[in-house]
């Protein structure tokens, strides 16, 4: 997994995460084994930036972007829900992403 390798090389190198989450989205789609390879990518470029990012709200939308890659993996849920929480405990209650995020936890739970 070459995208890994790039991730794991720098974990505080936003340049990099954020090519590699362009270069992966439009490869992500679908269900072959190249967008299931692109998508472990692509949630690990998505969790590297928002570790990095500063703006609390960037970081909610790709925190709901990795929370609905995660829900299509067989072993994904609790990932997800983790995701979702941390949009929770950081967004206003009534923001749109949070709304998403509690109802999305209300399902896994």
């Amino acid at each position: 997994m070459q995208y890994r390798r790039l991730i794991e090389r720098n974990r505080n190198d936003r340049e990099t995460a954020e090519a590699l989450v362009g270069l992966l989205r439009p490869k992500a789609q679908g269900e072959s084994g190249e967008a299931a390879t692109a998508r472990e990518g692509l949630i690990d470029a998505l969790s590297v930036l928002t570790e990095i990012l500063d703006d609390t709200g960037r970081r909610a939308e790709l925190l709901a972007e990795a929370a609905a890659l995660l829900d299509r993996e067989a072993d994904g849920g609790e990932r997800a829900a983790d995701c979702r929480e941390r949009i929770v405990a950081t967004m206003p209650v009534d923001h749109p992403l949070a709304i998403d995020a509690v109802a999305g936890l209300i399902r896994h739970y």
